[in-house]
């Protein structure tokens, strides 16, 4: 199979922080086998932290106190957060108050390929978390842009699972609903959204922190 070859432009540069000097080194050889990837440094201190944030597109954090020593220094624009943390729903909360436009959340446990996606994700500009989080963070309706529309719950919860890449079969028996049901909801979702299809309509919601990938 024939390698995309990646300039200095698209390598996303990343910072560990881990008060683990074991798991920060197996962090680094694991981002290391991505030609996509520079790690920049690792951390285990917010003043160590402080000196390499301007250079990180990413902070690669091992747990939540350490990615709030890590950022606890930063000025201006931030960079982009994965977090493996087990508390889904309090990082996600603290990394919103922090105002943090990029960021993803996976489990301590997260296997390779997945924190190589996560950090890819949000090097990307997006929000994503593992699939067994997505439960934990039920979108909350909010208006599209400046057009003042709304998603409803219902047509959030289609979208969200849609975003999933489960198809309207999946969904409708997941929710218990009709697969009809489901057409319907996407449908208005489409003229909501403005858009034709259902991957214009995920990747619209994203950028509008509609739905979590």
């Amino acid at each position: 199979m024939a390698h995309q070859a990646y300039n200095a432009s698209s390598v996303t540069h990343v910072l560990i922080v881990s008060e683990s000097p074991a798991l920060a080194l197996g962090l680094q050889v694991l981002l290391g086998a991505a030609p996509d990837m520079l790690v920049i440094g690792q951390a285990d201190d917010a003043h160590r932290a402080a000196d390499l944030l301007d250079e990180a597109d990413v902070v690669l954090a091992d747990g939540l106190a350490s990615a709030r020593a890590a950022l606890s220094s930063a000025e201006g624009a931030r960079p982009g957060v994965v977090l493996l943390e087990s508390d889904a729903p309090q990082a996600a909360a603290w990394m919103r108050r922090l105002a943090v436009e990029r960021w993803a959340v996976l489990p301590p446990y997260a296997p390779t390929d997945a924190v190589i996606a996560a950090v890819r994700a949000v090097a990307s500009g997006l929000i994503a978390l593992s699939p067994e989080y997505v439960h934990l963070l039920r979108p909350v309706p909010l208006p599209v842009e400046d057009e003042g529309v709304a998603l409803s719950p219902r047509e959030l919860e289609v979208l969200q699972l849609a975003s999933q890449g489960l198809p309207s079969k999946l969904i409708a028996s997941q929710m218990g609903i009709a697969e009809s049901t489901v057409k319907f909801h996407l449908s208005s979702v489409y003229a909501k959204l403005g858009v034709a299809s259902r991957a214009e309509a995920i990747s619209r919601a994203v950028k509008l922190g509609l739905v979590t990938l």
